[in-house]
């Protein structure tokens, strides 16, 4: 709100501007509370790094769930246990899911096929319906010592990371660019540095 024409993310030689992010997350969040998105809720997150997975994070985020990040380079094994193991009822995608032929209890939004039915939705900010005991999203063990095992983080562990990032940086985001890259897997817990000082 404070610089809505300041670039907020770029990827390769795209961009978005703070205002164009925040509207096209927002878009998202009303599209996903009219699948049935509530609080604590878990939707997967299988995109690749992109301008894309930067709002699909802040969607599902504004929308009141919390995220499970997939990396798309997985073994569709592993994809295919996250999203039964975590309970998802959507996996938002970027493209077809990378996995074996086995039906799934989640149902898949594709951001590709399905950028027209988002866009119909208001770019206002949706009320907000989560607070810090809620979830934020639910990160994967790498499973190296057996079965890999879902950690759920509450917002306000995700706070407690931004706080500590601004103070040690002596700055915000949008006070002084933080060169943060996406090039860190969505499923690598270091990742959440790259969109925490975006959303706080």
């Amino acid at each position: 709100a404070r610089a809505p024409e300041q670039v907020a993310v770029v990827c390769g030689g795209a961009r978005l501007a703070y205002g164009e992010l925040n509207a096209s997350a927002n878009r998202l969040a009303h599209f996903l509370r009219a699948q049935g998105v509530a609080p604590d809720q878990l939707i997967g997150l299988c995109i690749r790094p992109s301008l894309e997975m930067v709002v699909a994070i802040l969607g599902v985020l504004k929308a009141g769930g919390a995220y499970v990040p997939m990396d798309p380079g997985y073994p569709a094994d592993r994809l295919a246990f996250m999203i039964e193991d975590s309970g998802a009822p959507l996996v938002l995608s970027d493209g077809e899911l990378p996995l074996a032929q086995a039906p799934l209890a989640a149902r898949t939004v594709r951001l590709d096929r399905d950028r027209d039915a988002i866009a119909q939705f208001p770019a206002v900010n949706p009320p907000a319906v989560v607070d810090g005991s809620n979830l934020a999203y639910m990160i994967y063990t790498s499973g190296s010592t057996g079965q890999p095992k879902g950690v759920l983080i509450e917002h306000r562990s995700v706070r407690n990371l931004a706080e500590g990032l601004r103070e040690r940086l002596g700055c915000d985001a949008v006070d002084r660019p933080l060169r943060n890259c996406l090039s860190a897997s969505i499923s690598f817990d270091a990742s959440v540095d790259n969109w925490v000082m975006l959303a706080f």
